[in-house]
């Protein structure tokens, strides 16, 4: 130990520790400066913009762990002025490698959920896909650390070959075991990116008809409107044909009605307006024809197509209930009567001789 520090005291110069120590303090009092002066002057900047990524980066240098590292740096940079032990480079050098890989790292993580966050909130799914995007998110930091890993044993001579075939090996019997969980697994990307439907959307698939409560990484739950909770994989859920209401910017109704065979024709040819009328007179509605379609076995049948101007189901039935009461008062006005079924007994009476 004794001779080390002699070694040190021997082979460094007073212009070797002046050195040392003049870079420790510009560096240092550039640090202070950047971090008084003109990092501030960049916040102020960065505040008017519109743009969220340089918001992130000043505030990722405004880090304690940055502002940590620079000083590292400054010292790393000055002790490379005197001699000192090649062990203790060799530490300070590793040391700076994985410091520095680090914040990369961690630098493009952030940088790409900051992406990701604001593609998805171009696309109004930020909220509705939040576990989505933690999931995506979770993923994207497993294979960035995953490659970090493997850089630094690279750079500290660890033979990659022989581990990447190990993890070659391996990754397949895992593939092979987690067949199911890994087809979940992309179609859940293939829900949250191409979006058939998002949480709060009111589905139909089969059997299958509820409001989405949240999609996961393996399956997506469903709310039915009976109130159970359905867990559905992914992998089903991409397979099966689904019919999303929520989207729906309008619905087709068409309803039939009968009326008897006795209606006089000029009371007949009257039916059509009479629908058109009350239709027409109902709000979010939209009326497209009414005819007097098919002779029935029981009635003469008008059939009737409109559209409702709002995908609400509720609003829905309350606008096919006015319509109904409507055609009601108006038919029993004009002395018009519904059909219903009835059949006609014809008795021949023979006398006898």
């Amino acid at each position: 130990m004794e001779g080390a520090k002699a070694f040190l005291l021997i082979r460094n110069t007073p212009g070797d520790w002046f050195a040392f120590f003049l870079i420790l303090c510009l560096g240092i009092f550039s640090l202070i400066i950047f971090y008084k002066i003109v990092l501030k002057r960049l916040k102020a900047v960065v505040s008017k913009t519109e743009n969220k990524v340089d918001d992130f980066l000043v505030a990722f240098i405004d880090r304690n762990v940055i502002i940590l590292y620079f000083f590292f740096l400054i010292f790393l940079i000055a002790i490379n002025q005197i001699n000192v032990q090649k062990s203790v480079v060799s530490l300070l050098t590793h040391a700076n490698t994985i410091f520095l890989t680090y914040l990369i790292a961690d630098a493009i993580i952030g940088v790409f959920g900051l992406l990701l966050e604001s593609s998805l909130l171009k696309r109004n799914i930020r909220n509705s896909g939040t576990k989505g995007y933690e999931g995506f998110l979770s993923l994207f930091k497993i294979i960035i650390w995953f490659f970090v890993i493997i850089f630094l044993l690279d750079n500290f001579g660890v033979k990659i070959s022989a581990v990447m075939a190990g993890l070659g090996v391996g990754g397949v019997a895992l593939a092979l075991a987690s067949q199911t969980f890994l087809g979940d697994l992309f179609n859940y990307f293939a829900i949250i990116f191409d979006r058939p439907f998002e949480v709060g959307d009111f589905i139909v698939a089969d059997s299958i008809a509820g409001a989405v409560e949240s999609i996961g990484i393996k399956s997506t739950k469903v709310r039915s409107i009976n109130g159970e909770l359905l867990i559905v994989s992914n992998s089903d859920l991409t397979k099966k044909i689904v019919q999303n209401y929520k989207r729906m910017e309008s619905r087709r109704v068409l309803f039939k009605i009968g009326v008897i065979y006795a209606t006089p024709a000029e009371k007949l040819e009257e039916i059509p307006t009479l629908i058109r009328d009350i239709i027409g007179g109902i709000l979010s509605t939209k009326f497209d024809r009414c005819h007097f379609a098919s002779y029935g076995d029981f009635s003469l049948i008008f059939e009737t197509v409109y559209y409702v101007l709002t995908n609400d189901y509720n609003v829905y039935m309350d606008i096919q209930q006015q319509i109904n009461l409507g055609i009601a008062k108006m038919f029993n006005q004009k002395g018009i009567m519904f059909a219903f079924p009835t059949s006609t007994v014809n008795l021949v009476v023979q006398k006898g001789g």
